[in-house]
């Protein structure tokens, strides 16, 4: 990670600093900040705010979605499927709000408002500025918790994790990471049983106003206590380097070097280098020659995602919506 114009993440991780976060903690170890103002994230989000959401009449999965335990509730168990009937479109999904708040208030079951930048202007003007600080794309949501539940059990996630408490209060506890910044696939239950064995790194309460910040890979599990919780992750999609590498290799088997069949006299002591030689000869060209044009390729894509050139068109959609709130995180964060 390497850091740009910081404003907004000097907001998000206030009194610490992006320059502090970027050389101490990016991608490293996780940390909390306490606060002590309930109110930190008012200008952001507030309480009032998400009751509003929920009063939409466009609610749909899989904007919305309810978790318990670690497992995802079906859609049709709070929402309605439509289908297209007499010559009109009739969209599947759209949420019940009744059958949504059984859930949360009878079930016990947790509440998600899944990728919320693109349905809260605020939080997706928020996101906007934390894009052009990583330059890569940033997604929120959104977990409403009822008292005494777990939305998921234990787990990692593969990208970085800022939590921000919005009300209420949850119980954290991070272990250490079975891998180096794991990829998806590594995830399995030994593993997640070997960090828990290795030791709690933290154990802690969050309360409204607070942060947590878990890198790629730590492995943690969440826990409402005696009264409901409403905690935002923002999340950062971030570019990896396999990603290029991926992208060479994929060319590389087209390749005809690769192709052809190892040579009967590559087992002798005295051909050993040479072939090694040549081998590494090739890929040394192969990536001279690919990396540029796959690196610029991936980048473009993410800079689609992040879509940098909609900011301008952002600036204007959420200008009645957002201006107040984007102007706040601005002067706050100065």
């Amino acid at each position: 990670m390497t850091k740009q114009n910081s404003a907004p993440l000097d907001y998000l991780l206030a009194p610490k600093s992006s320059t502090e976060f970027f050389e101490q903690f990016a991608e490293q170890k996780p940390f909390i900040i306490r606060r002590n103002n309930p109110d930190y994230y008012q200008q952001l989000l507030r309480y009032q705010d998400i009751l509003r959401f929920f009063e939409r009449q466009d609610l749909a999965y899989p904007g919305i979605r309810i978790v318990n335990q670690g497992t995802e509730i079906p859609a049709q168990h709070y929402s309605n499927n439509v289908d297209y009937k007499n010559g009109q479109l009739q969209f599947r999904d759209l949420v019940k709000t009744k059958l949504l708040a059984s859930h949360f208030l009878d079930q016990g079951h947790s509440i998600i408002i899944y990728q919320s930048q693109q349905s809260i202007p605020q939080v997706g003007a928020f996101c906007e500025q934390l894009q052009q600080v990583f330059r890569h794309p940033v997604q929120a949501n959104i977990y409403l918790t009822p008292p005494k539940s777990k939305g998921f059990g234990l787990h990692f996630d593969n990208h970085d994790l800022f939590v921000l408490q919005l009300s209420g209060s949850k119980h954290w506890k991070v272990f250490n990471r079975p891998y180096h910044l794991p990829y998806e696939e590594e995830k399995d239950q030994n593993i997640l049983q070997q960090a828990v064995h290795s030791g709690c790194m933290i154990d802690e309460e969050l309360y409204e106003g607070d942060l947590i910040y878990i890198p790629r890979g730590y492995v943690h599990e969440v826990e409402s206590r005696a009264n409901s919780s409403i905690h935002m992750t923002v999340g950062l999609k971030a570019l990896r380097w396999k990603k290029i590498l991926e992208r060479i290799s994929h060319y590389a088997e087209r390749d005809t070097f690769l192709r052809r069949t190892l040579p009967t006299n590559v087992y002798d002591a005295q051909n050993l280098a040479a072939h090694k030689q040549a081998f590494k000869d090739y890929l040394s060209d192969l990536v001279d020659r690919e990396f540029e044009k796959k690196f610029e390729t991936l980048v473009e894509e993410y800079s689609q995602a992040i879509d940098i050139s909609r900011l301008k068109e952002m600036e204007t959609l959420f200008a009645k919506v957002g201006k107040k709130v984007r102007q706040n995180l601005l002067e706050t964060s100065t």
